[in-house]
């Protein structure tokens, strides 16, 4: 097998796991449907973001779902909408567990600019301000990038093992990478352009925004596929 075939190996099971499924349409338009409604709520009030919160979290819960489904059997169908209180509870769970991973280079960066203030490195007339701001940024984004990284292979195995410590694991995924982290950097990668593609495009149309939350359920779920396929060739 070529690289290029290697790399869109996980990428083209996907695709034909969804071809497969005559009722895949509908399957995903009611994820679209629901992230759309919860972006236009949002829109009408703020107010509504416990909400918004809680269809975020049935849409998160089917995602896992179907990387469950996925890890046990590769050529599944995508499953259907049901049990919306377990959707619900492990979805929830994962959005507030997803949000802590991104809590710790926010908390650097806190903490750059408290010692940066208390040092008077924050003076943009200073010389060495400039110097000080291109290092916490980049700290800031190669911390982000590796929590990205992490964070979307813990989702994986927090589906899997369906425990809240699973999702805090780190060992289980530096175990995965010690094997072929070729195969879990490519997939993790793809499914990072997905999400890009499914945000930047309809952006480039302007009117495209509008179905920002519907392509990017889409680029989610696709790309969580693509992981969860990378994920059980790994375990297999």
């Amino acid at each position: 097998m070529s690289i290029s075939e290697k790399i869109l190996h996980p990428a083209s099971q996907v695709f034909r796991q969804i071809a497969t499924d005559p009722d895949w349409t509908f399957k995903i338009g009611i994820g679209c449907l629901i992230n759309g409604a919860a972006f236009g709520l949002l829109l009408i009030n703020l107010m509504l973001l416990p909400l918004c919160f809680c269809l975020w979290s049935l849409t998160a819960g089917y995602i896992l779902m179907t990387v469950s489904a996925i890890v046990k059997e590769p050529e599944c169908k995508l499953p259907t909408w049901q049990n919306l209180l377990e959707l619900l509870i492990g979805g929830g769970i994962w959005l507030t567990v997803s949000v802590s991973h991104f809590l710790i280079p926010l908390l650097a960066g806190f903490a750059s600019l408290f010692l940066a203030e208390s040092m008077g490195l924050d003076n943009c007339l200073k010389t060495c301000f400039l110097p000080w701001a291109i290092s916490t940024w980049s700290v800031m984004i190669i911390l982000a990038a590796v929590i990205a990284f992490f964070s979307t292979y813990l989702m994986i195995n927090f589906a899997v093992k369906q425990s809240i410590f699973a999702a805090f694991n780190i060992k289980d995924i530096a175990s995965q990478l010690k094997r072929r982290p070729g195969a879990l950097i490519q997939a993790w990668l793809l499914q990072a352009g997905l999400i890009y593609l499914a945000i930047l495009v309809p952006i480039a149309t302007v009117v495209g925004i509008l179905i920002i939350p519907s392509t990017l359920f889409c680029a989610q779920l696709i790309g969580s596929s693509i992981l969860a396929h990378a994920w059980r060739d790994e375990v297999t």
